[in-house]
């Protein structure tokens, strides 16, 4: 039924759909899907806070605990699939943010959680997002942003895609 709806862009019923087998749990096997169905299903609606929470639960589920700052090493010990899985859901999670205020509300969003192992490779993202679309402003406000986080220095290949 999540599908039928988010085809036809009826994102608040898929949202509802996708929302009936996440009630189920992680043992139905259609979990993981759902929850990043109904992000997207969420973002699509201009919810974009909300959306977030659930694309840093799937990252949170799916990324190693203590990942490493540099995302490409972290993805290298997940298997394929999954791997496709975060490397979306950190994409979108950069296109979010920066419909709601960039690396400022980047930081804010996560002040108002417990630290995560990734929050690096979640400020450089945003920051090539800007970067690609020539905002350097708010690139480096998002590596601003970063430092400001951050006990100690960036790791550089973080910060850069190859």
């Amino acid at each position: 039924r999540g599908e039928y709806f988010f085809i036809r862009k009826q994102y608040l019923d898929a949202e509802d759909a996708y929302g009936s087998i996440i009630k189920m749990g992680s043992t139905s096997s259609y979990y993981e899907l759902a929850l990043y169905k109904q992000g997207w299903s969420l973002y699509k609606q201009d919810r974009y806070r909300e959306s977030l929470e659930v694309f840093v639960s799937i990252l949170d589920r799916e990324l190693p605990v203590g990942a490493v700052e540099n995302l490409e090493a972290t993805l290298e010990v997940i298997p394929r699939a999954q791997r496709e899985l975060v490397r979306d859901v950190l994409r979108v999670v950069a296109l979010a943010f920066s419909q709601i205020g960039g690396g400022p509300a980047l930081t804010e969003f996560l002040g108002e959680r417990e630290p995560r192992s990734y929050e690096p490779v979640l400020y450089a993202n945003l920051a090539e997002l800007f970067i690609d679309k020539e905002r350097i402003n708010d690139a480096a406000a998002a590596f601003y942003g970063l430092a400001e986080r951050s006990q100690t220095p960036p790791d550089s290949a973080a910060c850069h895609k190859d």
